[in-house]
């Protein structure tokens, strides 16, 4: 390895310096340095592009001359391929190969590679579009993947226009199977657990009208200070799901169960906007005889409620004063002196009235020591309408359920393309022999170990003086 390390070394150092002799003569002083660096990238992307078309090319002659290939499998002649990598577009040959025994054929390269027939971009590239499609549209995702593609410094009238349409990363959305469990840890050892609930309305394509609703939970475990002015949820998890509210519920306790002890836990402290499913998830997430749980009514739609019965902020103050002290009777006092006072407002006040009566044991929760308050409409904002509700779209229930498990993941601080790169698979029938089964000798474990030292061997002593630079 360190001979191979010296050896890249080595061509690099003869790259730059070749840029250095050769091209200086082309670029005025003031733009020298740009001018270098560009250079230098044409040719590193140029020599980058030349080895994958021979570890390629190599991998499969390899195969092809092997005694386990003669022994199992025809050639059917060699068929090109062009793919675009992060370097660039590469074109390269590989055989197709037929079992002798009967059987689906199919292309070593690609099978090894877990390269998609007929794909045109590479896994690393389609990773790093489910990467950005976890915080932006499928627009925006094809537009910044596309500048990552090639020479990223060349002038921009110089520059190929390699935008990825939003059709392509739709299509790369809607192919991949990606793995959203929550990886394991050590149970949490805590006594509070908070859980804030909330929904949110998207628009919807072919369902007349109706809109999905995203039942969403956060999870944590306490506040901690980051800033001046600034907090930060402790071991924060966020749940969404377009299903019913017991599907998020059977999330919420599966999540609980594997990520928290629970003979620990003494309170549950659920928090939300007062809907029936949240009211009903209290009860449901009482998961232990020694737990208690209560729901609290968060300050964000008690303030909405009362702004909504009197614009007045004197009388507002009035209404807050009776919620402190815990005084029901003078608060709907006050509010049927307002349908008086504002009668064409009878309708609105009449409702609000309703909502905080309905509501006022889970208000008065709020004077609790471990209630912390209830931040959930923020990352409702963030992490959902920022992205489903910021522009007039609909979504089909297909893409939504996609981008919303990707928005999520993205959330929970998962690293998107190395979970698309680990779930990622070749979309080829597998109905032929299995190679890896067929190659369990000594001799064959060792080609399988070897055959990269070969391609890089022989990328190592090949000539590279030769080549067309971009």
């Amino acid at each position: 390895m360190n001979i191979l390390t010296q050896n890249i070394e080595k061509r690099f150092i003869s790259c730059f310096l070749y840029c250095l002799n050769h091209d200086h003569r082309h670029y005025k002083s003031a733009s020298f340095y740009l001018g270098l660096i560009v250079s230098i990238e044409n040719r590193i992307h140029t020599n980058i592009r030349q080895a994958l078309i021979m570890t390629f090319e190599g991998l499969d002659k390899d195969f092809k001359t092997s005694a386990e290939r003669k022994a199992l499998y025809y050639t059917k002649g060699k068929h090109p391929r062009t793919l675009m990598t992060l370097y660039g577009e590469i074109y390269f040959e590989r055989e197709y190969y037929v079992p002798k025994k009967g059987g689906e054929g199919f292309f070593y390269v690609d099978r090894q590679l877990d390269l998609p027939r007929r794909d045109y971009y590479d896994p690393l590239i389609k990773s790093m579009l489910i990467d950005y499609c976890g915080s932006m549209s499928c627009h925006r995702a094809g537009i910044m993947v596309g500048k990552l593609i090639g020479e990223r410094l060349q002038h921009v009238a110089q520059k190929r226009n390699l935008s990825i349409s939003r059709q392509t990363v739709r299509n790369v959305l809607l192919a991949c199977d990606i793995d959203n469990s929550l990886e394991p840890s050590d149970p949490l050892k805590v006594d509070t657990v908070y859980v804030q609930m909330d929904e949110k309305y998207v628009a919807s394509q072919g369902a007349q009208g109706k809109k999905h609703e995203i039942k969403t939970a956060i999870v944590y475990t306490g506040i901690k200070k980051v800033g001046k002015h600034r907090n930060q949820l402790m071991n924060r998890k966020v749940f969404a799901t377009t299903e019913n509210a017991d599907h998020l519920r059977r999330q919420l306790a599966d999540y609980l169960s594997r990520h928290y002890a629970f003979e620990n836990i003494r309170h549950i402290l659920v928090s939300g906007d007062g809907a029936s499913w949240i009211k009903a998830s209290n009860e449901e997430l009482r998961l232990h005889k020694n737990i208690q749980t209560s729901f609290t009514l968060d300050r964000f739609h008690m303030a909405q409620a009362i702004n909504h019965i009197t614009p007045c902020e004197t009388e507002r103050d009035i209404l807050y004063g009776f919620i402190q002290a815990n005084q029901p009777k003078a608060f709907k006092e006050v509010c049927e002196a307002l349908l008086i006072r504002y009668p064409e407002r009878t309708a609105t006040i009449t409702d609000k009235l309703g909502y905080i009566e309905r509501h006022w044991k889970s208000i008065q929760h709020q004077k609790h020591p471990l209630f912390k308050g209830c931040s959930v409409e923020g990352h409702i904002s963030h992490i959902f309408a920022a992205l489903f509700a910021s522009r007039p779209k609909g979504y089909s229930t297909v893409m939504l359920k996609k981008i919303l498990t990707l928005r999520v993941m993205k959330a929970n601080g998962m690293d998107l393309k190395k979970r698309y790169l680990e779930n990622h698979t070749n979309y080829f029938h597998r109905d032929f022999i299995d190679i890896e089964t067929s190659l369990k000798e000594p001799r064959n474990n060792h080609y399988q170990k070897t055959w990269i030292r070969e391609m890089m061997r022989k990328i190592n002593n090949h000539d590279f003086s030769n080549l067309k630079y971009i």
